[in-house]
């Protein structure tokens, strides 16, 4: 008598091995996790951001968070992008020249190079998305030395979930964008 197994008895196999598949799949979701990555991503991108611009406030003699002549605190934010004529935030996009320079020609105009802060930020940090929707901004107040820096999230983890909705209760002004800075009310 032959041993083996009959082409029943590995469809069957392989039916079981598919299921299982597919509620694994389905359990592990990732898209989710893929989001909930790009979303630890930005909270680290401008807390780094955020640590560097209290470095320079703390260490500069004369602060200027407006360092560049086509930037002025109040007007305008971030650096450019395609839908800047429909959002008060501005992304920086990769097309920008010297959009992630830290010398003050980035999408944040001030010098955080000349304060040697190279362990903190070697350059500026763009969205792991990077789009019309999802990218991060900046914005100040001179005169009394503020900023704010905004980021939109995009897990339910972190819009809903365990880690409650960060984008309400940030105590920033805006319920669609992550605000972290000195003032959230910019």
């Amino acid at each position: 008598m032959k041993k083996g197994f009959t082409l029943v008895e590995i469809l069957i196999v392989i039916g079981i091995m598919s299921i299982l598949f597919n509620a694994v799949i389905v359990a592990l979701n990732p898209q989710a996790l893929f989001k909930n990555a790009r979303d630890t991503q930005r909270l680290s991108d401008i807390a780094v951001i955020r640590s560097a611009l209290l470095f320079y406030l703390s260490q500069s003699p004369n602060p200027s968070l407006e360092n560049s002549p086509s930037f002025v605190c109040g007007t305008n934010f971030g650096a450019s992008s395609a839908d800047a004529a429909s959002s008060p935030f501005v992304a920086p996009t990769l097309a920008h020249g010297g959009v992630r320079s830290i010398d003050g020609t980035g999408w944040i105009p001030i010098d955080l190079e000349s304060l040697e802060i190279g362990s903190i930020a070697q350059s500026l940090p763009i969205d792991p998305v990077n789009n019309s929707e999802f990218f991060y901004a900046y914005s100040c107040d001179q005169t009394n030395l503020k900023f704010e820096l905004n980021a939109k999230l995009e897990s339910e983890k972190f819009q809903q979930g365990e880690d409650q909705d960060k984008h309400a209760s940030d105590a920033g002004d805006n319920d669609q964008h992550y605000e972290i800075g000195t003032s959230l009310i910019l």
